[in-house]
């Protein structure tokens, strides 16, 4: 019976160690959570919402040759990683835009 005991308090605990040591989000899943907290307000969690001059912040960035450059503003107080997943985010949301191609980064 100990034999048992023992195994089926590793694979309890093996599992649970597994758990925590799973990856982080991808840096889009974490730019969506730091774009929503800090710019939907404004620009919708999709940065769909018209701006005065009728386009929205993606259309915008859209025209944009470096994302990163023309986020910087807004975003340099962050730590580089933060960055980076805004940057991520934003620009998976531009490539869903028809004609968009592959930007810069």
């Amino acid at each position: 019976m100990p034999k048992v005991l023992s195994s089926m308090a590793f694979a309890i605990l093996g599992a649970a160690g597994a758990h925590a040591a799973e990856a982080p989000p991808p840096p889009a899943t974490l730019g969506r959570t730091l774009f929503v907290d800090r710019c939907a307000k404004c620009h919708d969690a999709d940065a769909s919402r018209k701006l005065p001059g009728g386009r929205s912040l993606v259309e915008r960035l859209a025209t944009k040759p470096d994302l990163r450059a023309a986020l910087q503003g807004r975003i340099k107080d962050l730590p580089e990683e933060q960055q980076k997943a805004i940057v991520s985010y934003v620009g998976s949301l531009v490539e869903k835009l028809p004609g968009s191609g592959d930007r810069t980064r």
